[in-house]
């Protein structure tokens, strides 16, 4: 029983059931267009394939977002859907869920690839067939072993790859009619792959397993496969299949991939140039010289063909990624911009077309100049790229896997900066202006980025890029970790101007981990700070402009570098600045001596000397990962510090005058640190951010809010948390590094996919309420408490009501379904009690929900029996 008690007192500020009821407040505009797979590491996803049915465009591959491996685009509302649970299995290393393959019939979709189950509890055998219309998914157990390819031959579908049937003799090649396996072919020496109906036969791309593995173009007879290609040469050795597919009109079959040559049976070598035609007697290249890659993937539009891979031309035309072959003209013609390459991995393996509608699929970033993440598709009738996102594909797209999103508030704006090019369909080149509702440029953005170096090899120790701003005047001071500004040369601080850029003052230079020869560590910026007419930076280097010697932290007055009395001695790391409400410098981090001046974690500059800001005499290796200065002049700060000679813990302290207070512990399972990473005081609250799941006794996933009246922790919703399946797939790696506020909105950046389980990418909106609710934790607004908490036969309510009008008290299970009518009459402004009997409810958390003259309050209530 008190396991049981302690269970729901954590679970008082959030619900572990359900969706929580403040999560509205979470803004869902930031997600990003196409396909990703933040557990892969930030938008790295991949699409293996896609198959069009009358109402839907199918996506299989290996991604969470914006399905499990398999996601349908709804051709009439250009949006994306869910296709039931995906399809999934329990990851290991190296051996992840993806779908291989799609073949779509009507409304019949079946799905292939590396998984165990579809639908969340539907058993399958990297098989099953998907109802994309009504989401019904149909899985076969009895097949062993992996699915190759599938198509339609007469009256059976043909299902080839290398597997056995259970309780039968059928393997590798099989027939499948009304969801009955029969045998195709009893010779189990022949594994047959792509596969293609060409003028009413079947034509495969086999192997002869005794043969020497023999592979080649082959017919079937009705009884054998029978070669129609002696000998295929591959344009290099690399390619062991040179095959990469085949597709066939009504009056030819085309074979494509990396196909240098070959000899028909009986007949002498041709040149097939990567894409080679056959009319059922003859074949001829559809090139006039090889490309520069392979062909990875192609479909036809009636008698036109297309194709992609890693080229830049056909036949002399300009065509990045992707060509059309026109059957009536005759000719090679691009698809707009194109597809560019962009990075080691860049693929494009499915292709399919309906309705005149191209869409393109694999591994890469931009088709026709803008922003399209794995995903794109081309009208033909308007002649443009479109990226598969709506209106709510806001999300600035971090481009490098060392970049974070930083936020900060800015001419009343949202000021995002980081290693990103694009945010929704706008070129932002690392920086721009959210207004609420778009993205606004600001100038032409940093273009190239803010990079290090590519001709050493750098030790990465946090962030690189942009990371830091602070404003003097007109002038923005943007800093962090790079070492060039496009093409040109800039160290960890430049000023910036609507696109123009100046390096401040030679730049800071110089990690303190240094240079091996081999190896460089860079130095980086943690912390930027404007006061009055000085900029103050803090971070890890050693050298200001080109000759001042510093440690960790520098002045700049307009005009030369500072080194502020010596700086923070025999140290390295993060250090982050803030200003008290003396307009003093305050400087936070792990040291203990600053400019010789003992100090455990935390110091102050008044423009001339240091001072020590006590708050652990007897922790010297006390460390300040978060500071706030509350509006009253309180400083606010966590870390892992000594309280009262205890051992170091992760805490929450508020230093008012000379008393200094422990207001929360802070805890993250699995252990972290820093367990907080950023905080923001702002009027009556305070809002923390980390790597935290608790605060005090206050259950709150990486985000929390202090009311400094009510002095009481609440939770921001669900958090940021994202969606698990099975429980099985979660991600750790998640990191709120700043907090902005902009009216009453309040942000957070940094690298994260989800909020509140919506896709979330790298920014964060909590907005206003509504109304009055459970996260603005009481003040001096309409009132419900309850007592006692958790109940087991009783609950009594209190509250205080600030105008006339109907009152309705209810609660709420976690489907949001009334339990309990308390009250629903008219009451005067004041402070009320009722009392509501338990009995009848389970043991769990519930929600008692208040709504008085337009007010709504939400409070968690957890019954024990």
């Amino acid at each position: 029983m008190k396991i049981l008690l302690l269970a729901l007192m954590i679970l008082f500020c959030t619900s572990a059931l359900a969706q929580h009821p403040d999560d509205y407040r979470w803004d869902d505009r930031f997600s990003t267009a196409g396909i990703s797979n933040p557990y892969l590491g930030g938008n790295n996803a991949k699409v293996n394939t896609l198959a069009a049915t009358p109402d839907y465009v199918v996506a299989g591959g290996e991604f969470t977002i914006p399905g499990m491996n398999i996601a349908l685009w709804n051709k009439k509302t250009n949006a994306w859907e869910k296709a039931g649970k995906g399809v999934w299995k329990t990851p290991t290393q190296y051996d992840n869920p993806f779908v291989r393959g799609l073949y779509a019939e009507g409304d019949s979709v079946f799905v292939w690839g590396n998984f165990t189950s579809v639908d969340g509890n539907i058993p399958a055998t990297n098989f099953a067939i998907l109802n994309p219309r009504t989401k019904v998914w149909s899985a076969d157990t009895m097949l062993k072993g992996d699915v190759g390819y599938i198509t339609r031959f007469g009256a059976d579908i043909i299902i080839n790859g290398i597997f056995s049937i259970k309780g039968t003799n059928i393997r590798n090649i099989a027939r499948w009619n009304n969801g009955k396996w029969s045998e195709f072919s009893a010779d189990t020496t022949v594994i047959a792959g792509h596969m293609a109906v060409f003028k009413g036969d079947l034509y495969s791309y086999v192997r002869y397993v005794t043969l020497n593995n023999y592979v080649t173009l082959a017919k079937w007879s009705g009884a054998a496969w029978i070669p129609v290609i002696d000998s295929i040469t591959p344009k290099i050795q690399l390619y062991s299949i040179p095959i990469k597919g085949m597709k066939a009109t009504a009056d030819y079959l085309y074979i494509y991939g990396a196909v240098d040559s070959l000899r028909p049976v009986g007949g002498s070598y041709i040149k097939a140039n990567s894409l080679a035609r056959f009319d059922g007697t003859t074949w001829v290249s559809m090139l006039e010289t090889s490309l520069q890659s392979h062909i990875q993937s192609m479909a036809l539009d009636g008698d036109d063909i297309f194709i992609s891979g890693d080229f830049t031309s056909v036949n002399g035309i300009n065509a990045d990624g992707i060509a059309r072959w026109n059957h009536t003209t005759k000719q090679w013609s691009s698809l707009g911009s194109g597809i560019p390459y962009y990075k080691y991995g860049w693929s494009m393996d499915a292709l399919t077309i309906t309705d005149k509608q191209v869409f393109i699929a694999g591994e890469f970033a931009v088709a026709g100049g803008q922003y399209a993440n794995n995903i794109a598709r081309y009208d033909q009738s308007a002649f443009r790229w479109y990226p598969l996102g709506d209106d709510k594909t806001m999300a600035p797209i971090l481009t490098d896997f060392a970049s974070i999103l930083s936020v900060f508030a800015d001419n009343n704006k949202l000021l995002a900066i980081g290693g990103f090019v694009y945010a929704n369909d706008k070129i932002l080149n690392n920086i721009g202006y959210w207004n609420g509702t778009s993205w606004e440029n600001i100038g032409t953005g940093i273009v190239g980025g803010a990079t290090l170096r590519d001709d050493v090899v750098h030790i990465i120790s946090g962030p690189t890029g942009l990371t830091q701003f602070t404003r003097k005047g007109d002038t923005m001071y943007l800093g962090g970790s790079f070492e060039q500004l496009g093409s040109y040369q800039c160290d960890n601080i430049t000023t910036y101007i609507n696109g123009v850029t100046e390096c401040v003052g030679g730049g800071i230079q110089q990690s303190h981990l240094g240079s091996n020869g081999q190896f460089t560590a860079p130095p980086y910026l943690t912390g930027m700070q404007t006061i009055g007419n000085k900029i103050y930076v803090a971070g890890d280097f050693k050298r200001a402009g080109n000759t001042l010697s510093v440690e960790s932290i520098a002045e700049w007055d307009g005009k030369k570098w500072s080194d502020m009395g010596g700086g923070i001695l025999n140290s390295r790391g993060s250090f982050l600045l803030a200003v008290d409400s003396m307009h003093n410098l305050l400087v936070g981090g792990k040291f203990n001596n600053i400019s010789g001046v003992a100090c455990n974690g935390l110091a102050s500059w008044d423009g001339q000397q240091w001072q020590e800001v006590t708050i652990s005499p007897k922790d010297s290796q006390a460390t300040v990962s978060a500071v706030c200065i509350a509006p009253n002049g309180d400083v606010y700060l966590a870390g892992t510090i000594s309280v009262n000679g205890n051992p170091a813990s992760s805490v929450i302290l508020r230093k008012r005058g000379d008393i200094l207070e422990k207001i929360a512990d802070v805890s993250a399972i699995p252990p972290s640190y820093p367990v907080v990473t950023a905080m923001a005081c702002k009027g009556d609250k305070m809002y923390i951010g980390g790597n935290f799941n608790r605060v005090g006794d206050c259950k709150a996933e990486k985000v929390a809010l202090w009311n400094f009246n009510a002095e009481q922790w609440s939770a921001l919703g669900s958090g940021f948390k994202g969606t698990t399946y099975n429980d099985t797939l979660t991600n750790t790696s998640d990191k709120i590094l700043s907090i902005a506020f902009v009216g009453d909105t309040v942000y957070f950046g940094g690298t994260f996919a989800h909020v509140a389980a919506k896709p979330s990418f790298n920014i964060a909106a909590w907005l206003p309420p509504k109304t009055n609710s459970v996260g603005d934790g009481g003040g001096t607004q309409t009132i419900l408490r309850c007592a006692p908490n958790p109940a087991a036969t009783q609950v009594k309510f209190t509250m205080q009501l600030v105008q006339n009008g109907n009152l309705t008290l209810a609660i709420h299970d976690a489907l949001g379904r009334v339990v309990i009518a308390v009250s629903d009459e008219y009451r005067t402004a004041g402070e009320y009690s009722m009392t509501a009997s338990t009995d009848a409810l389970s043991t769990g958390v519930y929600y008692a929900r208040l709504v008085s003259g337009g007010t709504v309050v939400t409070i968690p209530v957890s019954v024990i029996h």
